[in-house]
């Protein structure tokens, strides 16, 4: 399967996924901070880009803590503000999820989103490498 394939593929779910939720942009990254498919509602390649960067290095920085701590692993962060929420999650040890959404999505509903964002990546991607 090309990669072209691939990330459309991955961007169909993240479409369905935000549909289905509310959740206003998704974005799927190398844990090395390069975007790998997103769907943002306020568009811009930079903004992928942007997201893929700070989700992995918070996923770092995050995944360092834990370790000093002795609280291993990882299983998702989350940053609440009154403009909006921010859900990381790890798809494996390569691939990092966030979920982007407005004040009026509860969190709960935005674990579920990412949850099945990291099922279907584990799906797309697992057959890609076979």
């Amino acid at each position: 399967m090309n990669s072209t394939a691939t990330g459309e593929k991955l961007r169909h779910v993240l479409r369905s996924i935000m549909d289905e939720t509310g959740v206003e942009g998704m974005i799927v990254f190398t844990m090395d901070g390069f975007p790998v498919a997103s769907e943002i509602r306020a568009t811009g390649e930079m903004l992928e880009e942007l997201f893929s960067a700070i989700g992995a290095g918070l996923a770092s920085l995050a995944e360092n803590t834990l370790k000093n701590i002795g609280m291993l692993p990882l299983s998702r962060l989350t940053i609440e503000s009154p403009r909006g929420n921010i859900l990381l999650e790890k798809a494996n040890q390569e691939i990092g999820i966030m979920a982007l959404a407005g004040p009026s999505i509860p969190l709960g509903i935005m674990r579920v989103a990412i949850q099945k964002a990291s099922t279907e990546i584990d799906r797309i991607l697992g057959r890609e490498q076979t």
